[in-house]
This record gives C-alpha cells, structure tokens and sequence, in this order.
C-alpha cells in the first residue's frame, strides 16, 4: 500500500505505507486439525523505520498453551534479530519473496512441527526523520 505524499500537475508522489497478504494465500495451507499461532511484533529496522509486524505460524497439530508460548516467543526474537538487522527496501523484498518466513519456520521447526509461517501484514508505525 502506498499513501500519496504531494501532487505536482499530473503526477503524484507515494510513500509506502505497509502491505498486507491476500486471505486465499494463508487459506491455503489451514487445514482442520491444525493451530494457529499469531504474533503482533513492532519492529524497528536498521534505517529507523517502525514497523508492526502481524505474523501466524500454523503448527500441524493442536497444542497446549507451553508450545504455542514458547513459539510466540520464538517468533518475537526471531523477527527483531533479523529485521533490526537490514532497511526497509532490503526488508521488504525479503518478505515479499518469502526469505523472511523461511529462516523463521525453519527455527520454529526444532521447537515444534510447523506447516507454514506468513508474515500476514506490515504496518508503517513511523518514518524516519528526513
């Protein structure tokens, strides 16, 4: 999603403002049986842009409330130490081609079975001073 910023004559100036999954991606892979497991997470990148990160994790079978915790957490840690780590153009070309979601499912995946990691929406909280 993009805001427009400024019109000049016929042309208008965007900032990005945040993006968000289509439903049918994440329909995809929830099945009965399984758990989902969300985590809203606010982030800050390397170029001082603060972002809120919603993201699900959908585990291959129920759970009791420990390992959902445990992977909520998981989650959290995962996404700072690595967002923290790049801009926000190298940010989200990560996520939009699913780099992001790889590197946090594979973690996941020693505390529990994980059928899918999304990053479902990123939210622009605040920009950058310019």
């Amino acid at each position: 999603m993009f805001k427009i910023s400024n019109i000049e004559g016929n042309s208008a100036s965007t900032e990005f403002d945040g993006c968000e999954i289509a439903n049918d991606q994440l329909n995809r892979v929830v099945r009965k049986g399984t758990q989902n497991v969300e985590v809203v997470n606010d982030i800050k990148t390397k170029d001082n842009w603060e972002l809120q990160l919603k993201s699900v994790s959908i585990l291959n079978r129920k759970t009791n409330r420990s390992i959902q915790t445990e992977v909520r957490h998981a989650v959290r840690k995962l996404l700072e130490e690595y967002c923290s780590t790049m801009d926000i153009d190298e940010l989200m070309k990560n996520v939009g081609a699913g780099v992001v979601q790889f590197k946090v499912k594979k973690q996941l995946n020693k505390i529990y079975p994980v059928r899918a990691c999304e990053i479902t929406k990123v939210e622009v909280v605040k920009r950058p001073e310019a």
